[in-house]
């Protein structure tokens, strides 16, 4: 190893340093005009395929010099402090790029159009932020380093000077000297000074605007089959004219918007033209944000999962309405009772939720069928005998889901006729079923009947 670390040339890690600081203040022009695209997920850009390919690139240039510059600091006693520069800058750079994977994969998610799931459950908007600030520190740090190496490398000769006569030679050889160097890195330093001062002047007197600030989509229908929109706020009340233009230009977006159950997640994206955000000095800080879905109805699936205020306000009104009706039995029976007629018992012998079409505008039922004993005085010629008879009613309460509201329903029923000819519960059953016969019946199991 040792053998093989005198081999590596200082020159070579000076160039890989350059290199990795030529790629820096690539990655700093790419990163102003994609980091918009990346903040407000507006999908893939060519500045932001070169980005993830400089990534990859930066990362494999800063692990090789790391390890080349590991293999000399061993190999040669005592170390120059450049290589030793060079060394720990490879090392610190390579780390912050591997502390920004979140980022680049979020960047590629991008560019495969499915970010939702990316953004709702590993990156966070404080982290995408810190994450963008921290790759642009360190790029800028990076470029520092490239322009002192680039200044070490032309002071060791690349390449055979240029005639000493010529411009060029003249110039190489005062960059030679320690003073040169020295020269090169200010200059270099300074341009990035400069350039960051530009930037920031740009930036100033900008107005930083959250998009999503108070944002609150719209959910109804039914869970399953759920819809959402978003309301267009009012525009904000200004004089100015380019910013009223660019209030007027801004949209919105909900992916997904159909089909949706609770507890869905759904992004909410803020559309806007970014050049009126420019010529109004207006800077979006935040133009997504994704929420779960609250607040659908929710459908029963059996009369077992119905709740107590369902089934005993069923009961309860049911009971009362085979009371009030006894007076109507002598068109339900094979005779008429004529006097003394009495409630003697009244059964609930099965149950139906009744489902209407998922979507659909009819709400579910639920309906409840009994069996009543009545027990009256029937006259034959000149006396009375007593009678005793089943009949069958059944009662249907509608608005059926977890919208239910008690004070709002209502319970109606009808006992069947002779014409009917119910004579048993499996007549009856089928005739309430065909009663309904644009719904779903499931009926109740035995053991989950209450009587």
């Amino acid at each position: 190893m040792r053998t093989l670390g005198k081999k590596i040339a200082p020159r070579v890690l000076y160039a890989l340093t350059a290199a990795a600081g030529a790629l820096s203040l690539l990655g700093i022009v790419l990163l102003a005009v994609a980091g918009g695209t990346i903040t407000q997920l507006q999908g893939a850009t060519a500045p932001l395929w070169l980005l993830e390919g400089l990534y990859a690139l930066g990362l494999a240039l800063l692990c090789c010099t790391a390890v080349l510059a590991g293999l000399r600091r061993s190999a040669v006693r005592p170390c120059p402090p450049g290589l030793r520069a060079v060394l720990w800058c490879a090392v610190a750079g390579a780390v912050v790029l591997l502390v920004n994977a979140p980022l680049a994969h979020l960047g590629r998610q991008l560019l495969r159009g499915d970010y939702l799931s990316v953004l709702a459950t590993e990156m966070d908007p404080v982290s995408l932020g810190a994450g963008i600030a921290l790759l642009r520190l360190y790029l800028i740090a990076q470029a520092v380093v490239g322009v002192w190496a680039l200044g070490k490398l032309l002071g060791r000769g690349l390449a055979a000077p240029p005639s000493a006569g010529s411009r060029l030679g003249r110039w190489l050889s005062r960059v030679s000297t320690a003073g040169g160097q020295r020269a090169v890195v200010l200059s270099g330093f300074g341009a990035l000074l400069l350039g960051s001062l530009i930037l920031c002047g740009a930036l100033l007197g900008r107005t930083r605007v959250d998009l999503t600030d108070g944002l609150q989509p719209v959910f109804y229908g039914e869970s399953g089959a759920g819809m959402a929109y978003v309301d267009q706020p009012p525009l904000p009340d200004t004089e100015d004219r380019r910013t009223a233009d660019f209030w007027r230009g801004v949209g919105y977006e909900v992916t997904p918007s159909e089909g949706l159950h609770n507890g869905d997640p759904v992004q909410v994206r803020v559309v806007y033209d970014s050049a009126a955000a420019r010529r109004a000095r207006i800077q979006v800080s935040r133009a997504s944000r994704t929420f779960s879905v609250q607040g659908l109805t929710e459908r029963y699936r059996t009369p077992e999962d119905l709740p107590p205020a369902i089934t005993d306000l069923s009961d309860r009104e049911s009971r009362s309405l085979i009371k009030k009706n006894l007076r109507y039995l002598s068109a339900a029976g094979d005779f008429a009772y004529d006097r003394e007629r009495e409630l003697v018992k009244a059964q609930k012998v099965a149950s139906y939720l009744m489902k209407s079409e998922p979507g659909g505008y009819n709400s579910d039922r639920y309906v409840a069928l009994y069996q009543v004993t009545v027990r009256g005085q029937v006259k034959e010629e000149s006396s009375y005998r007593t009678a005793q008879q089943d009949f069958y009613y059944y009662t249907e309460l509608g608005g059926v889901d977890s919208d239910f509201v008690a004070g709002a329903a209502q319970v109606t029923g009808r006992y069947f006729s002779r014409r009917d000819e119910v004579h048993s519960l499996d007549q009856a059953c089928a005739k309430v079923e065909a009663a309904f016969s644009t719904y779903t019946p499931v009926r109740a199991t035995q053991s989950g009947q209450k009587t």
